[in-house]
């Protein structure tokens, strides 16, 4: 499919923008009327890195990377608005998959309350989506960062842990169900990311690379070290059941297999009671604490790692 017949069809397959966007696709920028701070963010999602084309529609590959670039608005407590889709589509892709993914795109978007309102487009090698994503603060509530954790918080997670790389081992078994979706196209935690915030917890992230390397992260922000419970890991049945057949200790897949996009988070023991076991609905579990001492978690020191890129 040709740019020029590519871009013609844009904005009859793009939800219109919002009140807020003055001038939308179409122009050579974009223009928008927010009041206060926004949260701006960007996200790479690459064919063949974080989307296994062989198990990927160009629908889930739309969606995915605009969900994941979503979801680090979510770890800051921020509401969604508007997002800019830089695509690179290979020189053969059809008419009906470039379609599809802005299809997937624009769901993901709309589902989070946020409109595509420009982006770019060339032709790559490699299929690929670079997602910025604008978000603006709720009402007199700051956004969330990862460095003010304190020694005495307690940690806490949204969700359940491990259905994403569960849903990649059935995707390579062949086996389509919720956990394949649950890869495939991922729900950022918005709402959940909102009312933690609004709740006063001390700092959040959301789940990318796995608890074991994004507690590291909030640590080593916030120069104190978190204590994960391991057994304290939410963990789903169907998850367990997976990793037991490819042969991968759960916990273990809980840990470090990443993509969950859930959000881990501090809070005093006064926030936590407060929020207790749910937040807008979801299911929040409180699997450690946070201590004085090296700045990380101490995962670490049980040869426990997510994900990381190569240089």
């Amino acid at each position: 499919m040709r740019e020029l017949q590519l871009l013609g069809a844009i904005s009859e397959l793009l939800t219109p923008a919002s009140a807020s966007t003055l001038k939308s696709v179409g122009d050579d920028a974009a223009v928008s009327l927010h009041s206060g701070p926004i949260a701006t963010s960007v996200d790479q999602t690459v064919a063949g890195v974080h989307a296994d084309m062989g198990h990927f529609t160009h629908e889930d590959f739309g969606w995915r990377s605009v969900a994941t670039a979503i979801s680090d608005l979510a770890a800051m407590g921020a509401v969604p608005a508007e997002v800019l889709l830089a695509l690179a589509l290979p020189v053969d892709t059809s008419e009906a998959d470039a379609r599809s993914l802005l299809a997937g795109a624009d769901a993901a978007a709309v589902a989070s309350g946020a409109r595509i309102i420009g982006g770019d487009i060339v032709s790559s090698p490699t299929l690929s989506a670079a997602v910025t994503v604008i978000g603006t603060q709720q009402e007199e509530q700051q956004f969330t960062t990862r460095d003010g954790a304190c020694a005495g918080d307690l940690v806490g997670v949204t969700g359940d842990l491990g259905a994403s790389a569960a849903g990649l081992i059935q995707l390579r078994a062949g086996v389509t169900d919720e956990l394949s979706l649950r890869h495939r196209r991922p729900t950022p935690r918005t709402l959940e990311g909102q009312a933690l915030a609004r709740a006063g917890v001390s700092s959040m992230i959301d789940i990318s690379d796995g608890i074991a390397t994004d507690a590291g992260h909030l640590g080593r922000a916030s120069s104190v070290r978190l204590l994960i419970d391991l057994p304290s890991l939410p963990i789903r049945p169907e998850v367990e059941e997976a990793a037991s057949r490819a042969g991968v200790d759960p916990l273990t897949l809980a840990a470090c297999g990443g993509e969950d996009f859930e959000l881990l988070f501090t809070a005093t023991r006064e926030v936590a009671e407060v929020i207790g076991t749910s937040i807008a609905g979801t299911q929040v579990s409180w699997i450690g604490s946070v201590v004085e001492g090296e700045a990380g978690t101490d995962l670490a020191e049980k040869n426990l790692t997510g994900w990381e890129h190569g240089a």
